[in-house]
């Protein structure tokens, strides 16, 4: 699963992002389900803090795909 942000003003659907992937990543790396946020928490350096993504939705398993 993936998360990304969209950039406003953009039209991106989770179909665009997988082909994407497939055409520039290893078969391991491609992501069977993308979820759009509208923005992703940052740590100290700026970088995308993926220990609280990975929180969030392991306080709201209602959004993962899977649940749906």
């Amino acid at each position: 699963m993936a998360v990304a942000v969209k950039q406003p003003g953009t039209v991106v659907e989770a179909e665009d992002v997988i082909a994407w992937c497939r055409e520039r990543l290893g078969a391991w790396e491609i992501p069977k389900f993308v979820e759009f946020a509208d923005q992703v928490p940052r740590n100290a350096a700026a970088k995308p803090d993926k220990a609280a993504v990975r929180a969030w939705y392991r306080d709201h398993p209602e959004r993962l795909p899977w649940n749906a």
